[in-house]
């Protein structure tokens, strides 16, 4: 009698043995495989279920709710973005509920809220008396990684993470964490950090992403269309890196030019240029639906006042490095004296300042005379009012009521914009929302705000850039943009003898910081949650897609519906249990850099057709690339002309069916654990090394396999049936001599021929078939 482990053996030891006519031929015959069936069902991501009284921001009229001149902007029942924000509250809170909860009796009074004394408003004579005077701490660990990251711009808990998978030692993260602060508090181990902010290009860069334009600084991030773009939208700014020196930024004003020393500390710059240029771009211009709707985002509620003036938060200059809190000061002598300058280096004004005796970082020089300064209470007229202008005599009021560091306005800004461009001009969708990313850095890096501010500011900007295209009202103005950029760059690229934009956009010899996709789709990720210790009880939560997010695809994957696109935000978004993402409505999970490269899991069976017709409207339509690991247990199905690259390393269950167009295969595992069915279309083999299926069966089409030193090559654990169709043999990589034999496929067992074979590069190609494997004799 077998026991269980002895047939276990049996069965491991049949699959493994090569399925030949000489061992199995006398009872076994080689059946068909069917067409892989998948699961049955598409994967269906409902909008989320909102706590009772809030309200999703696509549905929240938020240029009316979050109009900082408005009561209902400060109140949290009222304004879905402090909703979504709202993660803030559990690790640090003011301290004062009425300021917190409710808008000014001085503000407009918007549907029967008419605010009450002492409620948070943008008015400067209201904010400025408020302080840190009952501010609360309600999360230490979070508090403290936050600014420790401001410090040092170094992701500890994360670094050890690495450590540890590196060495294969799976640790929950909270022991991960804990591990983390014995060994580099004991020196063990050291992780570079993520920006140096020693090295000067990396101080005049964060220099410039303060002063500039944000829509304007992040232009870069389009590459190879970065200066058709500002050619064709008038995008100007008066500020620009030097190139010829290491320490300068060169600054001009109108006609003249001002080199200001960002690194050296004598000189602490107090004023902005007069002159800002034309930003992003101008109303007259061959871009001008595309600065249209810029604008449309930038006027839809997307300012960060009532929500930086209800959290009220500090920057990270206000902060003592002792105890993680905010001093009071009591007196006049202890206010630092800063001597600030003009432009031209002439003195301007010395400028007085709330700064701890050892605050957790100093704005970069060149920065610190534009912090806040405190406040010299003036009369006029009768009326009660503060200015800057404190001489370091008399009274003084504090700077607190102007500091709201949560959430980043500047990150906010450059996400909004930036996702703005990335709907206009997708064929840099992935590297638009990367530099709105790398802008956030730099405000930590300048010293001007923690990771938590600059992950506030990019759920805002994220929720409200969904909002506007999810309004009817605006349906023209996102799709004048979008066909305006498309005619005008399509026309740039086909003059410079590319076939596409995207070939155009990303084309060598140009200036493009975004060239490496894995590095920068790596960096957002990282930034997406800072290093935070994730809490073990809260991880592993269902994915939460906010309701019309998937209108920021649109445009990355039109041949998706919309339904579809919720599926690929759901199957590429961060993990639960991270700091503010999880109150966030799901706004704070969305990974929009990995969404762009499709699916990362099929969790139902996936159906596509994408109609290379199109492709002179978005060139998606007919060429796409699918970066991710995609697991699952769903079926992919392949339809339409264009052609779909897969270059993960991917374990999805279901299959693989084509139907028509081509897939490619461009790793080992591009099409899954499952069977590979071709019923026509072309399947193209471009992987390094050998693709890997179960089973292959060939109806019709083309197998197009690009040969290569290492023989590319096709191999089917089980059984390769070829019951029509053709074989491509293409010689671009490599060319082998005459009478080389290249191997093409291996199975365990074989049925068929192909119909017809061809030969690229001028070889003749002769076919071997053999009972579990098929070669070709090359002669040129």
């Amino acid at each position: 009698m077998k026991t269980k482990s002895n047939v276990s053996l049996l069965l491991i030891t049949l699959l493994a043995t090569p399925l030949s006519y000489a061992n199995f031929g006398h009872y076994l015959s080689i059946t068909k495989p069917s067409v892989p069936p998948g699961v049955g069902f598409t994967e269906s991501v409902p909008d989320p279920t909102l706590p009772n009284g809030e309200i999703a921001v696509v549905d929240g009229d938020i240029p009316v709710t979050n109009d900082k001149h408005n009561t209902l902007a400060y109140n949290p029942e009222d304004n879905p973005i402090l909703q979504i924000l709202k993660g803030f509250n559990q690790i640090w809170f003011a301290g004062n509920t009425t300021w917190a909860s409710d808008g000014s009796a001085n503000l407009k009074a918007v549907d029967g809220d008419t605010g009450i004394q002492g409620g948070a408003t943008h008015s400067t004579s209201e904010a400025i008396t408020f302080n840190f005077s009952q501010a609360t701490i309600r999360n230490p660990l979070i508090w403290k990684e936050n600014f420790d990251y401001v410090t040092t711009l170094t992701r500890e808990n994360q670094c050890i993470a690495n450590l540890f998978y590196r060495e294969n030692v799976h640790l929950p993260p909270a022991w991960q964490a804990w591990f983390a602060k014995m060994i580099i508090s004991s020196h063990m181990v050291q992780c570079a950090p993520d920006v140096d902010r020693t090295i000067a290009i990396n101080q005049r860069k964060a220099y410039l992403d303060d002063q500039r334009n944000k829509a304007f600084s992040i232009i870069s991030g389009l590459g190879g269309l970065a200066s058709d773009y500002k050619k064709g939208a008038n995008a100007t700014s008066p500020y620009a890196i030097d190139k010829t020196t290491t320490t300068n930024v060169l600054i001009t004003k109108d006609s003249e030019t001002t080199s200001i020393n960002v690194v050296s500390a004598d000189k602490l710059y107090n004023k902005k240029l007069v002159s800002h240029g034309t930003g992003y771009g101008t109303s007259r211009s061959s871009l001008n639906d595309v600065v249209k709707l810029l604008n449309t985002i930038a006027d839809y509620g997307a300012s960060t006042e009532a929500p930086k003036y209800h959290f009220q938060s500090p920057r990270p200059w206000r902060v003592s490095k002792t105890n993680y809190r905010v001093p009071n000061f009591a007196n006049a002598n202890e206010l630092e004296k800063r001597t600030c300058y003009n432009l031209d280096g002439t003195t301007s004004v010395s400028k007085f300042y709330e700064t701890p005796t050892h605050p957790i970082v100093k704005p970069i020089n060149g920065l610190l005379c534009a912090a806040r300064a405190v406040y010299q209470k003036t009369e006029d007229n009768g009326k009660t009012s503060f200015s800057s202008g404190y001489d370091g005599s008399g009274s003084w009021i504090s700077s607190r009521g102007k500091d709201g560091a949560f959430p980043s306005g500047h990150t906010a800004e450059a996400f909004d914009r930036g996702l703005g461009y990335a709907y206009a001009i997708p064929e840099r969708f992935a590297e638009m929302v990367a530099r709105a990313a790398d802008l956030g850095e730099d405000r930590i890096v300048a010293g001007m705000h923690s990771p938590l501010d600059v992950i506030g500011g990019r759920i805002m900007a994220t929720a409200i850039t969904a909002a506007t295209l999810n309004d009817p009202n605006n349906a023209s103005i996102a799709s004048d943009a979008l066909t305006q950029a498309h005619d005008y760059f399509k026309a740039i690229a086909n003059n410079a003898g590319y076939a596409s934009i995207y070939d155009y956009a990303h084309r060598k010899g140009v200036q493009d910081d975004y060239k490496n996709h894995a590095a920068f789709k790596a960096r957002y990720r990282a930034y997406l949650t800072y290093g935070f210790t994730q809490n073990i009880f809260l991880a592993g939560q269902k994915p939460v897609v906010p309701k019309g997010a998937q209108v920021l695809l649109k445009t990355r994957l039109p041949y998706l519906n919309e339904m579809q696109r919720r599926a690929v935000l759901a199957t590429t978004e961060v993990d639960s249990g991270y700091p503010l993402l999880d109150k966030s409505h799901g706004w704070g999970r969305l990974n929009l850099v990995a969404a762009a490269d499709g699916y990362g899991a099929f969790n139902g069976d996936v159906n596509i057709y994408m109609d290379g017709s199109k492709a002179n409207i978005n060139p998606f339509y007919g060429k796409d690339i699918w970066r991710n690991n995609i697991s699952g247990v769903g079926r992919l199905l392949k339809d339409g002309s264009g052609s779909l690259t897969l270059t993960g390393h991917n374990t999805y269950l279901g299959g693989t069916l084509v139907k028509s167009g081509t897939l490619v295969a461009a790793s080992r595992h591009a099409f899954g654990f499952g069977d590979l069915y071709q019923q026509n279309g072309t399947i193209e083999v471009n992987a390094a090394g050998a693709l890997y299926v179960r089973n292959y069966t060939q109806d019709n089409g083309i197998l197009k396999i690009d040969i290569g030193q290492d023989n590319h090559q096709l191999t089917v654990a089980n059984i390769a049936y070829l019951d029509g169709g053709s074989l491509q043999l293409n010689f671009n990589q490599y060319q082998p001599d005459s009478g080389t034999t290249v191997m093409l496929l291996s199975a365990r067992a074989i049925h068929g021929k192909f119909k017809h074979v061809r030969a690229n590069q001028g070889y003749q190609v002769q076919l071997h078939y053999g009972r579990h494997q098929i070669s070709a004799t090359v002669t040129r």
